[in-house]
């Protein structure tokens, strides 16, 4: 009872949920907070217990403010279930916690040691008076219990003797690790505040962020940049591909590392890290006079219409001058056309081209691509590799470069590997290839010797 300051963690949702607005949970905020903060025996600073005051993992952060409180006050009303969680995490650590709901939700869950109040979903005056004044009465009863008497327990302490362990960094296997470290990579977007000016956001591109760059650099993800050639040879492209240091000198392919990336939700993370990456590779060619050809970002399996994809494109798109193409996946259009053409559109006002990956694999029509808008299709290896021996690839392959022609889009072949299969695709009007024949993937500083004019890739370093 004698700090200077005591810390009320305040968990309730904070967006439109069902019929509840954001509205009525930001006056419910404002309605906790002044209560808590208005009670006379002991100083009160309420804060949600996902502020924080600097850019971080989310759940991170929640739990960290969790442990750290004297007391939370937890609003379960309609049941969210972010709110139920923290709810749990907070009773796991059986610190002081006052339960409030809105008298249109129930609790089907045992409040019976735990301090709990209901309050009007209208928020009349008269009723939310009185819940006001018990509130601060259950806060303060229940804050002194815990400090009164050690053996005080909300939950865990009930069940038998327990210590509470303080949070701390441990040691994990190497897939953990990975998910780990992209968790602390660059997921909240607080920092595009700052590119606000006066109420509007400024169109101007943002300048690279060193945090992404240091990271895909700490924790061993690195780009490799493979040619695309036109029909006579020449650079018109680099596609970019994410690798990661190996334990050998070998880097290590995505097969090894994107499975476990995928499996935690965690691909847009590693990709938005890619793409700073590239914009900071991008910016050395520039500050060396270089000509720089198309730089393809493959998003095949992200969620396109998350905004910090958005964001690092759009970013990227400044410092290239729209020197971008988009590499996406037949599935990504098909899953759910109408939400991918508003997504593709909004990408297309940014100026950047579009490629479908592995062109043929999939069960798109080159009638039903017309509508999207694509700009080049990328012929899957597949049907390279039996280009010379099966005429069943040979007519695919002429058919899918005749009508893409017919549609305006353009045709990369990949997994070009011989002379032979290069030929026969200029044969038949393919525009650009890709391949070992014309160079595997290579790191930025090799990519810098290639733009010069001084080597030919011809091995992944």
């Amino acid at each position: 009872m004698e700090k200077e300051e005591l810390l009320c963690g305040l968990v309730m949702p904070i967006s439109k949920m069902g019929d509840y607005s954001q509205e009525h949970w930001a006056e419910m905020r404002e309605i906790l907070c002044s209560c808590i903060n208005s009670i006379d025996a002991c100083k009160f600073l309420t804060k949600m217990v996902s502020d924080a005051d600097d850019i971080g993992v989310i759940q991170r952060t929640i739990v960290q403010n969790l442990y750290k409180c004297d007391v939370v006050v937890c609003d379960v009303s309609g049941k969210n279930p972010n709110v139920m969680f923290e709810l749990g995490m907070r009773l796991a650590f059986d610190k002081p916690t006052v339960i409030i709901k809105d008298d249109t939700t129930d609790y089907n869950f045992d409040t019976g040691i735990i301090e709990h109040l209901t309050y009007p979903r209208d928020h009349r005056y008269s009723k939310m008076r009185s819940f006001t004044e018990k509130l601060k009465e259950k806060v303060l009863a229940t804050y002194k219990a815990a400090v009164e008497n050690p053996k005080h327990s909300i939950f865990l302490k009930n069940f038998g003797d327990f210590e509470i362990p303080s949070l701390m960094e441990k040691a994990s296997s190497k897939d953990l690790s990975i998910i780990e470290n992209l968790l602390h990579v660059v997921i909240q977007n607080q920092n595009k505040e700052t590119h606000k000016s006066s109420g509007a956001l400024e169109l101007s591109a943002p300048k690279i962020n060193t945090l992404h760059i240091d990271t895909i650099t700490k924790y061993n993800f690195f780009n490799f940049y493979q040619p695309i050639v036109d029909g006579f040879g020449n650079l018109v492209g680099l596609e970019t591909l994410v690798r990661q240091k190996g334990p050998t000198s070998a880097p290590e392919l995505p097969s090894t590392f994107l499975p476990q990336i995928k499996k935690a939700g965690l691909l847009n993370n590693l990709q938005v890290v890619v793409i700073a990456s590239i914009e900071s590779d991008y910016q050395s060619w520039l500050d060396q006079g270089l000509i720089i050809p198309r730089i393809s970002v493959n998003l095949s399996g992200c969620r396109l219409n998350d905004e910090k994809i958005y964001d690092a494109i759009q970013s990227l798109v400044g410092i290239t001058q729209g020197n971008v193409e988009i590499e996406i996946s037949e599935t990504q259009i098909m899953d759910d056309p109408q939400e991918a053409k508003r997504t593709l559109q909004r990408f297309k006002k940014l100026g950047v081209s579009f490629a479908i990956d592995h062109f043929g694999t999939g069960y798109s029509s080159l009638s039903y691509l017309r509508s999207f808008e694509i700009d080049r299709l990328k012929i899957d290896r597949s049907f390279i590799h039996g280009l010379i021996e099966d005429k069943n690839d040979q007519a695919i392959i002429q058919a899918i470069i005749s009508l893409s022609h017919s549609i305006n889009a353009q045709v990369t072949a990949e997994g070009v590997e011989t002379e032979a299969q290069a030929a026969s695709l200029r044969e038949s009007g393919c525009d650009e290839m890709q391949g070992s024949l014309f160079g595997k993937p290579i790191p930025a500083q090799n990519v810098t010797e290639l733009l010069l004019g001084r080597t030919k890739p011809t091995t992944e370093l």
